[in-house]
């Protein structure tokens, strides 16, 4: 589920970020149990910053059954905001609601600038 009208047309979104994200949510949540599950792709912006949420569903046994991964593409991602973006961007990841959460934060820049 995409929801992501809250963000300016003219904003860019740095490369390989949500790719890895949804691809762990696929990985580790919703295509580890039988059942499916929900992907959600939330975007706000707010007093110049973009703010990206990718929630999952996770499997009954909350994944421990699946192949643990090694939190290398959600440390890419930390660096990568870091080096564009400094201390303006952030990650912070945990559970809300019973749902894995990454949430993403960085300044809006804008095209051509």
């Amino acid at each position: 589920a995409w929801d992501l009208e809250n963000l300016p047309e003219k904003v860019t979104l740095p490369a390989l970020l949500l790719q890895p994200l949804v691809e762990n949510a696929v990985y580790h949540g919703v295509g580890a149990t039988v059942k499916g599950g929900e992907i959600r792709i939330v975007g706000h912006y707010r007093n110049s910053i973009v703010a990206l949420t990718v929630s999952n569903t996770l499997p009954p046994d909350d994944g421990k059954a699946h192949q643990a991964g090694n939190r290398m593409a959600l440390e890419n991602i930390r660096q990568r905001l870091q080096m564009r973006f400094g201390p303006a961007a952030g990650m912070h990841t945990g559970m809300v609601e019973n749902h894995y959460q990454v949430r993403i934060w960085f300044p809006v820049q804008e095209k051509g600038k």
